[in-house]
């Protein structure tokens, strides 16, 4: 059985704006934490629930060169089970 982590960012409601998939849980919350440039507090956090809800005053709203109208609510990693 394979598992596969797919990292998450966006609108409540919506569909993702950034899906991605890794081999790892690490990988895939690392690559978040780049992306959105989180501190170590809140890279922490992700690390332990897998989710992190975005506030307007962390200034993490934008990422990937999309300017500060690229809104996200917020960021997680779910772990999928497959043969």
């Amino acid at each position: 059985m394979t598992i596969r982590f797919i990292a998450m960012s966006g609108t409540h409601g919506c569909l993702p704006d950034y899906c991605e998939v890794f081999s790892s849980r690490n990988e895939a919350i690392q690559s978040l934490v780049q992306l959105f440039n989180l501190g170590e507090l809140h890279a922490a956090r992700l690390r332990q629930d897998g989710y992190l809800e975005l506030v307007q005053t962390l200034n993490v709203v934008s990422c990937c060169g999309r300017g500060p109208n690229w809104k996200n609510n917020h960021l997680q990693v779910t772990g999928l089970t497959g043969i």
